[in-house]
């Protein structure tokens, strides 16, 4: 026998659902045609907000890893040393007391070499494109052009 009110399966003998408390008449159904059950809506709509939290906490748990095909995917920076090489070989050291290019040159003299470089190196950090730096060199350096 079933409850008409859940559907919930009760002992013949019951007089009283066992799970919702309902009176339960014993009449005799057609053989073949089962009572249907009753969805419980409170319970499917606590599972459906359970399994969203749960998937929310996967993907915030995960998203700043890095995975095997992202990294193939992200092109690594330039490392800043590279750049500084690739904007001092275009000049000569700007101290006027040595002949060597900026890029080989370590001189401290003023507007030597290790100041153009690290000058050089604070724009890259600032974020300034190549193209912007060499003419910020040339503004505060002068236009010692190596090339």
């Amino acid at each position: 026998m079933f409850c008409p009110d859940c559907g919930t399966k009760s002992i013949r003998r019951n007089k009283f659902c066992s799970e919702c408390g309902a009176a339960l008449q014993h009449v005799k159904r057609a053989p073949g045609k089962p009572v249907k059950p009753r969805v419980e809506w409170p319970k499917v709509v606590m599972g459906v907000a359970a399994f969203s939290i749960v998937v929310m906490l996967f993907y915030n748990s995960t998203k700043d890893k890095i995975t095997p095909s992202a990294a193939t995917q992200v092109q690594a920076p330039i490392p800043t040393q590279l750049t500084v090489e690739a904007i001092t070989a275009r000049f000569d050291c700007f101290c006027g007391q040595c002949e060597h290019t900026l890029t080989e040159c370590t001189c401290e003299h003023e507007n030597g070499a290790k100041e153009v470089k690290a000058f050089i190196a604070q724009k890259i950090l600032e974020d300034h494109h190549e193209p912007h730096i060499v003419e910020m060199v040339r503004d505060k350096y002068g236009k010692k052009d190596g090339e």
